[in-house]
């Protein structure tokens, strides 16, 4: 299976990947936040909103 990140700036905006990878092969997976490029004269704090992790189930064959 693979893993993707995704993010929007504001619920208008459209869903922008940033990247995908595979998902371990062994053992409970991981995960963590990054944020960065603030401005180097403005706070360097990150607030989430409405954070959400979800599970996609893999499409059956037929679909």
């Amino acid at each position: 299976g693979k893993i993707t990140g995704r993010y929007r700036v504001s619920p208008k905006d459209d869903w922008q990947t940033v990247g995908q990878c595979a998902l371990p092969v062994r053992g409970q997976p991981k995960t963590g936040l990054t944020t960065a490029y603030a401005p180097k004269d403005a706070e360097h704090f990150t607030r989430f909103s409405n954070f959400r992790m979800l599970h996609v189930e893999k499409p059956s064959a037929g679909d």
